[in-house]
C-alpha cells in the first residue's frame, strides 16, 4: 500500500485521441494502468452506470473505474455502481473464476475527477475512504496533441 500510494503521488501524462470525451479520458487511463500492470480489465459493467469500468486489481480486488464528469454530476450512479458490485460480487467472481477475485476484500473505487471540481465539499469524505482513491486531471495541449496530466488527490 506505501508503494501504491506513492506511485500514485507522481503525476504523469497520459496521451488522448482528439475528442478528449469523458470515456475518452477513461479509455486512456485504463489502458495505461493494464500497461502499468495495476488491473486487468473485466468484461462486465454496472448497468446503471455502463461509462464505468469493471477490473481486478493486483491485490486480487475488484475495483471500479469512473470519471466523475465537470460538475461531478454522475457521483450518484458511480455510487449506484459501488452498491451493485458490493451486491453482487459473489456472482462476479463466479462468472470471472480465471481473475481469483478476493472475496474478502471491499471494491475499491478509482475515480477521475476535473482539477476543477477538486475542492468540493461532496468530495471530501470520499477523500477519507480507504476505498476510494481520487485523481485530478486537467486536459492540455501541445501542439497537435492533446494529452491528460493525472495528479493523485
Amino acid at each position: 500500500p506505501k508503494m501504491a500510494a506513492q506511485e500514485m503521488s507522481i503525476p504523469e501524462v497520459i496521451d488522448l485521441p482528439g475528442d478528449a470525451s469523458e470515456r475518452s479520458i477513461l479509455d486512456a487511463v485504463v489502458r495505461q494502468g493494464g500497461a502499468d500492470g495495476r488491473w486487468v480489465m473485466c468484461p462486465i459493467h454496472p448497468p446503471m452506470c455502463p461509462e464505468a469500468l469493471l477490473a481486478v486489481g493486483r491485490d486480487q480486488r475488484l475495483m471500479l473505474l469512473a470519471v466523475a464528469a465537470r460538475g461531478l454530476g454522475q457521483l450518484f450512479t458511480i455510487g449506484q455502481a459501488l452498491r451493485w458490485i458490493s451486491e453482487n460480487g459473489e456472482l462476479i467472481r463466479m462468472a470471472l473464476p480465471q481473475l481469483a477475485i478476493d472475496s474478502t476484500a471491499l471494491p475499491a473505487v478509482t475515480l477521475l475527477v476535473d482539477h476543477c471540481d477538486l475542492s468540493a465539499e461532496v468530495i471530501q469524505p470520499l477523500l477519507q475512504s480507504g476505498t476510494v482513491t481520487v485523481q485530478a486531471y486537467r486536459r492540455i495541449k501541445w501542439g497537435t496533441k492533446t494529452g491528460l496530466l493525472l495528479e493523485a488527490a
